[in-house]
């Protein structure tokens, strides 16, 4: 399991007037991540799945390759869902901590990026499950496996520009 821990700016007891009344200061506190659906089985899928189904047919290929991307695509719904439930609860309970302190709640530009990166990548998701997910299984179940192969061309490269998109928000939560 893939588990990513990184610094929150989300103790109310840090609320601090030294540089701005409306700022909240980076704690100590750690928010802990598990990222196993939603980073490891990109990784998984792209790096250890497909190159090892590579030496079979297309046809058992693209069918095998279409059950597993089911079934993972289901799981990362529902994760996405929770990531985005808990994003947004973090926030609120931030901006109420601030709120019962007495000072008005400014989101901190890391958390500005993140939740842009994290949009951006539950929309790629989204487009990669309900638009390119259907045309692969729609080809593997008529056999036109040239088809079928352009729609999981398709599917692995927006994977990848997740996968990219993680990174980069890995990064701006360690470095701002």
């Amino acid at each position: 399991m893939l588990v990513l821990c990184y610094r929150l700016r989300i103790n109310s007891a840090t609320i601090s007037t030294d540089r701005s009344p409306h700022v909240l200061r980076r704690t100590e506190n750690t928010a802990c991540f598990v990222h196993h659906r939603l980073g490891g089985g990109m990784v998984f899928a792209h790096f250890y799945l497909r190159p090892s189904v590579a030496m079979l047919e297309p046809p058992v290929r693209l069918r095998l390759m279409a059950d597993v991307l089911g079934r993972f695509f289901r799981d990362v719904l529902g994760a996405a869902l929770i990531a985005v439930a808990t994003g947004i609860w973090m926030i609120g309970r931030t901006a109420r901590a601030a709120s019962e302190a007495g000072v008005a709640f400014q989101m901190p530009l890391d958390w500005h990026i993140m939740s842009a990166i994290g949009v951006l990548m539950l929309l790629i998701f989204l487009g990669i499950r309900f638009r390119l997910y259907p045309k692969l299984v729609n080809a593997v179940s008529s056999a036109d496996y040239e088809v079928a192969g352009r729609a999981l061309a398709s599917i692995r490269g927006w994977v990848s520009v997740n996968l990219v998109l993680g990174v980069v928000t890995v990064i701006v939560a360690l470095a701002l």
